[in-house]
C-alpha cells in the first residue's frame, strides 16, 4: 500500500519547490492523459462529429458556457450573434489539427508541455503563492480541470506548430504591389442616399389565425420547452469513512522505519533568483551585483525583472541547465545569466543544506494523513462495490443510505445542459468533468432508473436516480400568437420595403425616375456621406452596405440593406489618393499586412482540406435545440 507513497517521496512530489513540484507534478498529469484526445466514449447526442468522434452536447456546453460567461452574455444571445457557431468551428479546427498532427507523427512532447505550463505559471509564483496554487488559480479563472487545461495546451501547441510550417513559405508583397494596396485601401467615395426604414411601411393588412398558424408550425422550435429531468444525486460521504479509521503511533513508527529511505532529503541549495527578459538586462543586473553596488533584488526591480526570494531546492527539482552550475557553486556565489524558456536567470547561493533524514516526529502527522487517505480510497472502492450489489438486488437509494454513508441531494428540473429553464446552473459540482458525467447518466436513464456507481474527479463515488422526466413540449399557439404576429408584421414590412426600393432603383436605371423624385414621393430627404475602404462608416450604413457602394463606379445607382431598412443611393464621385503622400512606414505596414493575409488564406485552404479528409458533420438541429431560440425568421 505504501509503494506508491514511497515512489512519490523518492521522486520529490511531496516537496513543494518551484521547478521540482511544477515539473514532476505536471509531468505526472501529462502522462495520465497521453492520447487523451483520441479516447472514445461517444455520448448519445452531439453537436458535431469529426473523423467519427463525437463532440457531445454536454462537453461543448461546458466549453461554450465558460467563453460566453466571460463575455458577459447569455447562451441565447451568443447563439443569435453567431458566437456559439464560432466556438464550435474553433473546437472542430482544434480537433482536425490534432488528427492531422497524429497522422503525420507530429507529437508535442511531455517536456514541451511542461515547459509551456512553467511559462504560464512562473510569473504568478511568489513567496505567498506556490506553483500548485498558481496553477489552481488559472484553472479556477478558466473554469477548467487540470486534464482539460493540459489538453488545451497540447492543442494550442500543435496548431501553432502546423501553422508555422504552413506559413514558412509566405511571400511578402513587393514595393509596387504595396503601392497598389495603398491606393486601393485609401480610395474614397462621395454618395447621396435615402434611408428607408421598414417601419415606415404602413399598408400591411392585419394577420389572421389562418395566416399565423402555418408560421407557428414552421417555427415551432422557437417556442420549444426542452425536456427536463428531476434527479437525486447520491454520493459517498468521505468524512464519515475517514473518521472511522484510526492508526496508532506504534504502527506509524513501524511504517516509518520500514520505509526510512522515503524520508531521506538530498543536499539542497537556498537560492534567491532573478529572471530577466533579455540578455542585455541580465548582464546589467549581473554587473551591478558582482561589483557590490546593489543587491540582486534591487538591481532586478530597477529593470522590471522578476525577483524570487530565497527558497530551498534539490538538484532534481531544477531544470538541468540551472541545476548543474548551481550545485557546483559555493555559498554566496552568483550564478548566471542562464537562458531558459522563462528568460535569463541569475541565482545567488545563500546556503548549502547537507543531506539529512526527516525525523519521525516531523513527519508522523503527514504520514498518518497519507495512510488514512490510502485506506479511505480502499474503503470507498469496497463501499462502491457493496452499493452496486445492493442496487442490483433491487434496493432503493433510500434503503442503501440507511446502511451506508450515502448522502442524497435532490436536484430540481434541469435540461441536458445542466441548467434550469431559467438558465441557472443546477448541478452543484465545481468540476465540469463531474457535471458532464452526471448529466450523461441522468439523460441516459428512464424514469425511476438508478445509474451504476461512478467515480468523480476527486475520487468520490456517486450515483444518479431519475425521479421525473418531463418530455419536450411547445408553448401553445394561443399563448404566443401576439409574438408571432409582431414577427410576421416585421417580416412583411421588410419584404415590402425591399421590393419598393429595388423597383425604384430599376426605374431610375431605366431613366423613368430619379433619386430626388423618388425621395419626394416618400417624403424623404437626400443625405450625403463620404465613405472610404478602411474607415468605419457612419450610421445607418454598416460594413456590408459600405462595401456595395465602394464597389460601384461614379454615377452608379445602388441599393443596400441596413439594419431595419434599406439604403437607395448614388455614387457622386470617386477619389484616389496621391501615391506621393504614402510614407515608407505606410508601405512597409501594407507589405506586412499582405503577408498576414496570405498566412490566413493558406491556413484556411489547409483547414478546408482537413474538413474533407476527416469528414466533419455538424448537427444543426442539436445546436438549435440546445443553444438557440429556434427559427427567428419565417
Amino acid at each position: 500500500m505504501l509503494t506508491a507513497m514511497r515512489d512519490g517521496a523518492k521522486s520529490g512530489i511531496t516537496r513543494i519547490i518551484l521547478f521540482g513540484f511544477l515539473v514532476l507534478a505536471v509531468f505526472g498529469l501529462i502522462l495520465t492523459d497521453v492520447g487523451g484526445f483520441f479516447r472514445g466514449g461517444v455520448a448519445s447526442s452531439s453537436v458535431a462529429e469529426v473523423n467519427g468522434q463525437e463532440i457531445t452536447v454536454n462537453s461543448f456546453e461546458n466549453v461554450a458556457r465558460s467563453i460566453v460567461s466571460r463575455n458577459g452574455m447569455d447562451m441565447r444571445t451568443a447563439y443569435e450573434m453567431g458566437l456559439i457557431d464560432q466556438i464550435l468551428q474553433n473546437e472542430i479546427a482544434n480537433n482536425l489539427m490534432q488528427y492531422a498532427a497524429f497522422d503525420m507523427g507530429l507529437m508535442i512532447s511531455d517536456e514541451m508541455i511542461t515547459t509551456r505550463v512553467a511559462e504560464l505559471v512562473g510569473p504568478l509564483v511568489n513567496e505567498k503563492t506556490s506553483p500548485q496554487q498558481a496553477l489552481d488559480n488559472i484553472l479556477r479563472s478558466q473554469n477548467m480541470t487540470e486534464g482539460s487545461f493540459l489538453r488545451n495546451i497540447r492543442a494550442e501547441m500543435t496548431t501553432s506548430m502546423l501553422r508555422n510550417a504552413i506559413n514558412v513559405t509566405t511571400n511578402i508583397a513587393s514595393g509596387s504591389e504595396a503601392a497598389y494596396l495603398y491606393v486601393y485601401n485609401n480610395e474614397s467615395r462621395k454618395i447621396s442616399y435615402i434611408h428607408l426604414k421598414d417601419t415606415d411601411i404602413k399598408d400591411i393588412p392585419a394577420s389572421s389565425d389562418e395566416v399565423l398558424l402555418p408560421f407557428y408550425e414552421v417555427a415551432k422550435e422557437r417556442y420549444a420547452i426542452p425536456e427536463t429531468r428531476n434527479i437525486t444525486l447520491a454520493k459517498l460521504d468521505q468524512n464519515a469513512l475517514a473518521e472511522s479509521y484510526e492508526i496508532s503511533e506504534e504502527e506509524l513508527l513501524a511504517i516509518y522505519e520500514r520505509d526510512i529511505i522515503s524520508f531521506e532529503v538530498p543536499e539542497q541549495r537556498t537560492l534567491a533568483q532573478a529572471i530577466l527578459a533579455d540578455a542585455d538586462l541580465a548582464e546589467q543586473v549581473m554587473n551591478a551585483v558582482k561589483d557590490g553596488k546593489k543587491s540582486l533584488e534591487v538591481a532586478t526591480n530597477e529593470v522590471n525583472g522578476t525577483f524570487t526570494p530565497p527558497q530551498n531546492f534539490e538538484q532534481n527539482g531544477l531544470i538541468e541547465d540551472i541545476a548543474n552550475p548551481v550545485f557546483e557553486a559555493s555559498k554566496d556565489d552568483i550564478v548566471g545569466p542562464i537562458e531558459t524558456p522563462l528568460g535569463f536567470h541569475i541565482m545567488r547561493v545563500d546556503n548549502i543544506i547537507a543531506p539529512y533524514t526527516e525525523e519521525f516526529d516531523d513527519v508522523k502527522e503527514q504520514l498518518s494523513k497519507d495512510i488514512k487517505q490510502m485506506n479511505l480510497a480502499d474503503q470507498m472502492f469496497e463501499m462502491a462495490n457493496t452499493i452496486d450489489d445492493m442496487l442490483a438486488g433491487g434496493a432503493t437509494i433510500e434503503e442503501v443510505a440507511e446502511s451506508t454513508d450515502l448522502v442524497k441531494t435532490t436536484l430540481p428540473a434541469m435540461t441536458s445542459s445542466g441548467a434550469s429553464l431559467e438558465d441557472e446552473n443546477v448541478i452543484p459540482e465545481n468540476s465540469s468533468a463531474d457535471s458532464e458525467i452526471i448529466l450523461e447518466m441522468a439523460f441516459s436513464l428512464m424514469d425511476g432508473e438508478i445509474s451504476p456507481v461512478f467515480e468523480l474527479e476527486d475520487r468520490r463515488f456517486a450515483m444518479v436516480r431519475v425521479d421525473m422526466v418531463t418530455l419536450k413540449s411547445f408553448t401553445p399557439f394561443d399563448d404566443v400568437k401576439d409574438d408571432i404576429a409582431k414577427i410576421w408584421l416585421t417580416d412583411q414590412q421588410e419584404i415590402a420595403n425591399r421590393q419598393m426600393v429595388m423597383g425604384a432603383m430599376q426605374s431610375i436605371l431605366n431613366g423613368e425616375d430619379d433619386l430626388q423624385s423618388f425621395a419626394d414621393s416618400r417624403s424623404a430627404s437626400i443625405k450625403t456621406m463620404d465613405i472610404s475602404r478602411t474607415a468605419a462608416p457612419d450610421a445607418p450604413f454598416g460594413e456590408d452596405a459600405k462595401q456595395i457602394f465602394m464597389n460601384g463606379g461614379e454615377g452608379d445607382v445602388l441599393a443596400a440593406p441596413v439594419p431595419g431598412g434599406m439604403i437607395l443611393g448614388r455614387v457622386d464621385s470617386v477619389s484616389l489618393p496621391d501615391l506621393a503622400d504614402a510614407s515608407e512606414e505606410d508601405i512597409e505596414a501594407l507589405r506586412a499586412q499582405s503577408a498576414q493575409t496570405f498566412n490566413r488564406e493558406s491556413f484556411g485552404v489547409y483547414l478546408n482540406e482537413l474538413y474533407t479528409r476527416y469528414d466533419v458533420q455538424i448537427n444543426e438541429t442539436a445546436l438549435e435545440r440546445n443553444f438557440g431560440p429556434g427559427q427567428d425568421n419565417f
